[in-house]
């Protein structure tokens, strides 16, 4: 065959193209949003190729933005030809100015479900495994789509795997007979190689140009296809990204002689050359002539991605505001907890946060006096215990602090002790346990189980379960990011399937967590602790932890790692980390008795593959949903911080909302709030890596 050609690898298994688009159901999901969102990823048997966010902005050097319906789209860039394909009889409408009519053949299913976003149906060729003159549908030639550079588009879903060796049709232009055509190709799977563009320079087969792919199609999914020559090379996109190029200088050179137009779904030949049609739907068919620029065609991707919405139960907000603890040393009554205890409690009062965790002093009424006085601010504190406490210190305790008191912990990491460390803190948490739950007046007292150091603890000590009520871990995360799973120790599940060891199925808190701000391998620069600490109580939440206490409020002073992961500096002045989750914590709360919270049916669309989010609601019927890009900021190694660019995507609700809002973060870790315009029900917006609001009110 005669032409240029796109050409993609094949698999048995697979109809093949290249970049699986995976939507909940089909074979890929997001992390986070598993039943909204969806990746844009390739994975199944031989090459396996990820785009990221980050690769697709690469694509297009810009980010692209949400446009407005896919036929708006389209129309919007002057296609010579546009065929949408949701026509309910035998002819073939064109959309475009100056229209290119045609008819389809018998065999072809009008108006099958849509495979694209705006759309309200797609046409359904009848693949099979030899020529079918009823099964595509068909133009007369026209000189308009004979132009020196070309670009073909189409939205197309495989419904079976192709099994002949024969080429199957998209959408071409042009004969073979003569030899002269551009068109979207499927090769069978026969052969090596899946065809997707072939177009020629000048006639006969000597000037044909084939260019092979390197990913996949999985059937039942859709795909956004598009091939390009601009005078100097050919290139291939899928879903957006170029999956391939080559050098190829020149106009097309078409015969004066061409009898076929545009032919979807097949083509105009004879049984003994003719192809068999396309095995499937295809929709959205459009030749323009010129090259479509590399972020016109991502705008056409994230225009036209068809993701079905979800129905999500919200989470109560105020659950995430009380999921938020801080670390404390008001107990070592030398250091400025206690010195500057005015202004370190009214910071403290003014940022929100409700629960500390602070040591037990049994001899300082001073101190004890300091815990009452937060109390009556509403802050509850955790007090850690330490072997050699007698039973009389632990049942007086709770009324020598009343009413501050709201759970004991067990030993901080006992793991960094004596060799005997696992016997003697298994000893100790047994008759706390004992001490606590046998008298009347603290049996009500939950008690965490001891957070060790080091995960790879947690099997010396064994299970503990029996001795708690909370299992417990600390989850520092060194200089990654908080949803990295290559973070240290793997990340926050990895250390949660560690604690499980000794927690059995209790429910979870981390008593430390969080980020430094000193220079080293392992500490931040305040714009990065901004982004990750403000992100890092969702990324916890979302993880199943039902409480993290960051370490600490204040600054120690110093050079040392942990002298420097405060919210505050050592001379009481706010980060930008303190301000922003103060922000958020403003923006969240909403006290009161627990309620039923209720589902939002929605969905997000865009580059979505590192968006996360988190779904809550307020007892007035408030929806808010955070979203951020789960994207380092920082870069662990050269200890630099990583630029991380806004990224463009779309809200799309089932339900009217009579207000639509956006809060976003600036770098001093303030909320400012602007409205959202909503057209059907969807709204376009930009996210970074620092924490969004979005919230609908009803």
């Amino acid at each position: 065959m005669s032409g240029l050609r796109f050409n993609l690898s094949a698999v048995a298994t697979f109809c093949s193209i290249v970049g699986g688009f995976s939507v909940a159901g089909c074979g890929g999901s997001n992390s986070a949003l598993p039943s909204v969102m969806s990746t844009v990823s390739a994975d199944g048997i031989g090459t396996s190729k990820s785009f990221s966010r980050s690769t697709l902005a690469a694509a297009v050097g810009a980010t692209a933005a949400i446009p407005g319906s896919y036929q708006a789209t389209v129309l919007a860039d002057s296609p010579l030809a546009y065929y949408q394909l949701n026509d309910s009889s035998s002819a073939l409408i064109d959309s475009a100015g100056s229209p290119l009519a045609g008819t389809y053949g018998s065999n072809v299913v009008h108006q099958a479900h849509a495979i694209t976003a705006s759309s309200s149906s797609s046409s359904l060729f009848p693949g099979g495994t030899a020529y079918n003159p009823n099964g595509f549908a068909s133009t007369a030639p026209a000189t308009k789509l004979q132009t020196p550079t070309v670009t073909l588009e189409a939205w197309i879903m495989c419904s079976a795997t192709n099994t002949t060796s024969r080429d199957m049709p998209i959408a071409v232009y042009g004969d073979e007979s003569v030899g002269v055509r551009y068109g979207l190709y499927l090769h069978g799977l026969k052969t090596a190689f899946d065809s997707l563009l072939f177009i020629e320079h000048t006639t006969g087969q000597t000037n044909e140009l084939r260019l092979y792919g390197s990913t996949q199609l999985a059937v039942g999914t859709a795909y956004h296809v598009v091939a390009v020559s601009d005078g100097t090379h050919v290139t291939l996109y899928v879903n957006g990204v170029a999956d391939q190029s080559a050098a190829y200088p020149g106009a097309i050179n078409y015969a004066s002689h061409i009898v076929s137009g545009m032919q979807i779904g097949g083509d105009k030949l004879n049984a003994q050359y003719g192809s068999a049609p396309f095995p499937g739907t295809i929709a959205h068919v459009a030749v323009y002539g010129s090259a479509l620029t590399p972020a016109k065609i991502v705008s056409h991707f994230l225009s036209g991605q068809l993701i079905p919405m979800t129905a999500e139960i919200a989470k109560r907000s105020d659950a995430i505001v009380d999921s938020i603890g801080i670390n404390t040393h008001f107990d070592n009554y030398s250091t400025i907890y206690a010195t500057q205890f005015p202004k370190v409690a009214s910071l403290l009062e003014s940022s929100g946060i409700r629960h500390i965790r602070v040591g037990m002093n049994m001899n300082n009424a001073g101190y004890m006096k300091q815990m009452q006085q937060l109390a009556a601010y509403g802050i509850r504190a955790t007090y850690t215990t330490t072997p050699g406490l007698t039973e009389s210190q632990v049942r007086a305790f709770p009324f020598m602090v009343y009413p501050s008191l709201e759970q004991f912990e067990e030993p901080n990491e006992p793991d960094e002790g004596d060799a005997n460390w696992a016997s003697e803190v298994a000893a100790f948490d047994k008759q706390l346990y004992s001490w606590l739950k046998s008298y009347p007046a603290t049996a009500h007292y939950p008690i965490l189980g001891p957070a060790l150091a080091w995960p790879s603890s947690y099997p010396k000590l064994g299970d503990q379960s029996a001795s708690m009520d909370y299992a417990n871990i600390h989850d520092y995360l060194g200089a990654y990011n908080p949803g990295n799973p290559y973070a240290v120790y793997g990340g926050i599940k990895a250390v949660m399937t560690a604690g499980r060891i000794s927690g059995g199925s209790h429910p979870m808190m981390s008593t430390e967590t969080g980020y430094g701000t000193t220079s080293g391998s392992r500490t931040l620069d305040y714009r990065t602790d901004l982004r990750y600490m403000t992100r890092l109580f969702f990324e916890q939440f979302n993880a199943g932890l039902e409480r993290s206490y960051s370490y600490e409020l204040l600054d120690e002073g110093g050079p040392a790692l942990f002298a420097n992961f405060g919210l505050i500096q050592y001379n009481l002045t706010p980060k930008p980390a303190y301000t922003g989750i103060k922000s958020l914590i403003s923006a969240l709360q909403d006290p009161g008795p627990a309620f039923q919270t209720t589902a939002l049916t929605y969905k997000v669309s865009g580059f979505i593959d590192s968006v996360h989010h988190m779904l809550m609601q307020k007892r007035n019927g408030t929806f808010v949903l955070a979203l951020w890009l789960e994207e380092p900021s920082w870069n662990a190694t050269t200890l630099a911080d990583i630029a991380v660019g806004t990224q463009s995507v779309s809200l799309t609700t089932a339900s009217h909302f009579s207000s639509i809002t956006q809060s976003t973060m600036d770098e001093n870790g303030n909320l400012s709030t602007a409205p959202l315009t909503a057209t059907n029900n969807a709204a376009a917006f930009g996210l970074t890596d620092k924490v969004s609001l979005i919230t609908l009110k009803p």
